[in-house]
């Protein structure tokens, strides 16, 4: 029997070239999204990172878009992918805000 690999081992760990057509209509769609939109989103290969919120969305080979978010030096992929880009920016914001929520003690 086999599994499905988990969304790690298919992410788009390096950068390739993509269709900038389809990064340009995904960064119009976060845009709107976005807690701080004063910096622009850089648009790369087949990445969009949003510097003033620390995430990056990559889009895979498999057509799917993969939330990370900065960590260090690095990128960290933070969430489940998405089909669409808004939704792995979704992801990557309620993922980041769990992060920095206070525990509560009971």
């Amino acid at each position: 029997m086999r599994w499905p690999a988990p969304p790690a081992s298919t992410s788009p760990r390096y950068p390739y070239p993509d269709d900038p057509q389809v990064l340009q209509q995904a960064a119009a769609a976060i845009n709107p999204l976005r807690p701080d939109a004063t910096t622009a989103l850089i648009i790369a290969d087949n990445r969009i990172t949003d510097p003033t919120a620390d995430i990056e969305i990559r889009h895979g080979y498999d057509g799917r878009w993969y939330p990370f978010a900065a960590a260090g030096h690095d990128w960290q992929l933070i969430a489940l992918p998405s089909d669409d880009p808004v939704g792995a920016y979704q992801n990557a914001l309620t993922a980041l805000h769990a992060r920095t929520r206070p525990r509560q003690s009971s």
